[in-house]
C-alpha cells in the first residue's frame, strides 16, 4: 500500500490518537473512503481540528462493518478509549453519522498503528 490522506479530529480524539489510545479510527464507507481502500492509502496525518497540530499514523489494516454498532461490539475501547461499553461507542459515533448513513454505506475501520511519525 502506499500514499497518504488527512483527516481532522477533535481535540479530545487527536490526544488519545497522539498517546496512542485510540488506535481505530472509524468513518463512514462513503465515495470517498471506498477510494482510499481501493487506492491503497497506509498513511494517515490526523489534524487537530482546534491548533492544527498533525500527527502520522501507519494504517495496518482496513476492518468493514455495516454500522459502527457492529463495529463496536469487537473494538469499541479501540475506537473511543473512555468508552465504558459498545453502546456508548456506537453513541459517540452516531453522533457524526446517522444509522441510516451507515446502513445504507457501511463503515470502514482504521487500525493504526502506535508508531508516532511525527507530531507537528
Amino acid at each position: 500500500m502506499t500514499g497518504s490522506i488527512t483527516m481532522a479530529v477533535s481535540p479530545q480524539y487527536f490526544r488519545s490518537i497522539v498517546d496512542g489510545r485510540k488506535t481505530i479510527e472509524g468513518r463512514l464507507l462513503d465515495k470517498k473512503r471506498k477510494r482510499m481502500v481501493n487506492d491503497g492509502v497506509d498513511t494517515v496525518i490526523f489534524i487537530c481540528t482546534a491548533s492544527d497540530r498533525r500527527v502520522t499514523r501507519k494504517i495496518v489494516k482496513f476492518h468493514n462493518f455495516h454500522t459502527f454498532f457492529e463495529a463496536a461490539q469487537v473494538y469499541y475501547q479501540e475506537m473511543i478509549p473512555w468508552a465504558n461499553s459498545p453502546e456508548e461507542t456506537a453513541e459517540a459515533y452516531g453522533k457524526f453519522y446517522t444509522f441510516d448513513e451507515q446502513w445504507k454505506c457501511g463503515v470502514v475501520l482504521l487500525e493504526l498503528s502506535e508508531f508516532n511519525q511525527g507530531l507537528l
